[in-house]
């Protein structure tokens, strides 16, 4: 807890998995780990995917194909219960399959961290924000509140698909996704369920992590929509919107 460091965790020692395979499915939590992010919700969809036979029937015939669950932030010290909860629902997803499934199965903490002391000597470039949303196949967001929930505007922006709950306030989720705004600017998104997953549900992600080209015409409005509400000219406007009736309201 006190020197958290980027590791993968998988079920055996020295398995490899290539984060330029083009089978590979990348979810993507982009979060500290504490408890309202609900981190594990994402173990108990991957649970819920390889026992939905069209997700499992893939899966299962494309043996190259793996799956990295990817949380990005640290977990504060304070936090520890709640990484512990993590890595028992990871175990016991682990304990529950079959060892050649289990083996394709990891779970990725970069704690916070955008730089490896390799990537100099590799010749590589430090990791942005922007270049790790772009690695995800899907945005995995099952958050019980949050004070923004700027994930949401950053996977818009980033053409990724979202599979996210409904958070508290309710108000605060409305108003990032737009729902009182025009068609245009709403972002559209998976729903996750608060119950058990249905049929229906399981049907839409497989669908968006196995036959991503279907999802095009969805990713292509949310970046029109976070565009037309967040661009330069949309922010300074809603600025002098918003001065403009301070002063009406000082004035009155």
């Amino acid at each position: 807890m006190e020197n958290q460091r980027p590791c993968v965790l998988a079920v055996e020692d020295d398995l490899r998995v290539d984060p330029q395979s083009k089978t590979l499915l990348y979810l993507l939590q982009p979060t500290r780990v504490i408890a309202r992010k609900r981190i594990e919700k994402d173990i108990h969809l991957i649970h819920a995917l390889l026992q939905h036979p069209p997700f499992r029937n893939a899966f299962e015939n494309k043996t190259d194909m793996q799956l990295v669950l990817h949380i990005t932030g640290p977990t504060p010290i304070e936090h520890q219960a709640d990484l512990e909860t993590v890595l028992h629902a990871f175990s016991a997803l682990l304990a529950a399959l079959p060892r050649p499934i289990a083996r394709r199965l990891f779970m990725a903490f970069s704690v916070g961290n955008e730089n490896h002391s390799c990537f100099e000597r590799l010749n590589f470039q430090p990791l942005s924000i922007e270049s790790i949303y772009r690695m995800a196949t899907a945005i995995v967001f099952p958050s019980q509140t949050e004070g923004r929930g700027l994930p949401i505007v950053e996977a818009s922006a980033s053409r990724i698909p979202l599979i996210c709950s409904r958070y508290e306030p309710e108000e605060v989720f409305a108003g990032v996704v737009g729902e009182h705004l025009p068609p245009e600017q709403q972002i559209q998104y998976t729903l996750f369920p608060e119950a058990d997953f249905t049929s229906a549900f399981l049907d839409d992600v497989s669908q968006l992590l196995l036959q991503p080209e279907s999802n095009q015409a969805l990713l292509d409005h949310n970046y029109h929509a976070v565009s037309l509400r967040y661009r330069t000219e949309a922010m300074s406007q809603a600025f002098e919107d918003l001065m403009r009736s301070l002063w009406d309201k000082m004035n009155a």
